[in-house]
């Protein structure tokens, strides 16, 4: 089939992209191209994927200090513009905006399958506009990357299918054992749960590596204000740099006693849970969005309830939220070296059986069957 892939103009696309998105997109492109699909990239002009690249922009417009902020939504609309301009070439359209490609669509006679990246509400899209839409292109489908953001989303569109995330496991390289820190690895905000992971260490006196990405000047100001003091004032929590390259990024993952997760949003899917889990560093996560469909409680993690209002299952740590998050820390901390061996292994046996590209572009393969294209 001919399919075009439309990323965005932000980060480029390549094999060592640190962005959820881009790496999705890269992993995508190249499992389509090994099952002989001839496949389009819309993406920065400095992205490099085994296949055709299409721009608007020779580099990434985040990265361009020459391109004026108030300017880059343009951009990415001119990208949407130009492959959905060229929707006739192609077999169907893959995308990562709904809300774009729900508007271009409708100018198209090509069948499009929009990712829904983002929690399923109306801080995030134009809901009512979007169901509009969609209700009026029956070639438009909506791919959700959870069963939990599936059911979410069903509640205002019908046509939602599920895919879930694959990764490249084989290029992922396993540690049967660790050093002695705790990881996090995000965006420098409330929703990501940092200041949890960071009081929760403070509090076991567990060494933590934090690999903080800033996004807006509102992050920067919630470090410099609310996470630096206590990090300066605490020898065993390490701020690093945002880590976007794969290889420093797997390196720091791979070499931790446990990834810590304790998110405060229903979580699309969390790509970086999967690759903690490849790397043979278990999870710990608050049970929000697609969590429990991702981590095996006891097995390749723990699983934590938010809090005593919030209970999404029967997980082997009783205690909820902050204080749960520390209980499992412990519990981590405190497993024979033989156990703990077992649940890193279990953690890269779950990834290879449950979260592959393989099976990903199979379950693309088969959506697109099915929708009869």
């Amino acid at each position: 089939m001919k399919i075009a892939v439309v990323a965005n103009n932000q980060h480029p696309v390549t094999i060592h992209s640190g962005f959820g998105v881009e790496s999705y997109c890269f992993s995508l492109v190249e499992g389509l191209v090994k099952r002989n699909h001839e496949v389009t990239l819309y993406a920065s002009g400095d992205s490099q994927v085994p296949a055709p690249v299409i721009s608007v922009h020779p580099v990434g417009t985040a990265m361009d200090e020459s391109l004026p902020k108030e300017f880059r939504n343009e951009y990415q609309d001119w990208l949407y513009l130009e492959a959905y301009n060229n929707s006739g070439k192609y077999d169907l359209m893959i995308t990562n905006d709904p809300t774009r490609s729900v508007f271009y669509s409708n100018f198209s006679k090509t069948p499009s399958f929009s990712l829904v990246h983002s929690p399923w509400d109306t801080e995030r899209y134009p809901i009512e506009v979007l169901k509009s839409l969609l209700n009026k292109d029956p070639k438009h489908y909506l791919i959700a990357i959870s069963d939990y953001q599936q059911k979410k989303t069903r509640e205002a569109v019908e046509k939602v299918h599920t895919v879930l995330h694959g990764i490249n496991v084989q290029g992922i390289q396993f540690q049967e054992n660790s050093q002695e820190y705790a990881v996090f690895l995000g965006r420098v905000n409330k929703r990501k749960g940092i200041d949890f992971a960071i009081d929760a260490c403070i509090k076991t006196h567990t060494n933590l590596k934090v690999s903080g990405f800033v996004a807006h000047e509102k992050e920067g100001l919630f470090l410099k204000q609310d996470l630096m003091p206590k990090i300066q004032n605490n020898a065993n929590i390490e701020f690093l740099d945002a880590v976007v390259d794969t290889a420093k990024k797997f390196q720091l993952i791979s070499q931790g006693k446990v990834f810590l997760f304790p998110i405060q949003w229903e979580e699309p899917f969390g790509l970086v849970l999967v690759e903690s889990m490849a790397s043979g560093t278990p999870v710990i996560a608050f049970a929000r969005g697609s969590t429990p469909e991702i981590v095996k409680d006891g097995e390749t993690g723990f699983l934590i309830n938010a809090s005593d209002d919030d209970i999404r299952g029967n997980w082997i740590v009783k205690k909820t939220g902050f204080e749960g998050l520390c209980e499992a820390i412990q519990r981590i901390y405190s497993l024979p070296d033989d156990k703990y061996r077992i649940m890193r292994s279990s953690c890269r046996s779950h990834v290879e059986k449950h979260f592959t590209t393989d099976r990903m572009i199979q379950d693309y393969e088969n959506l697109f069957s099915t929708t009869h294209i």
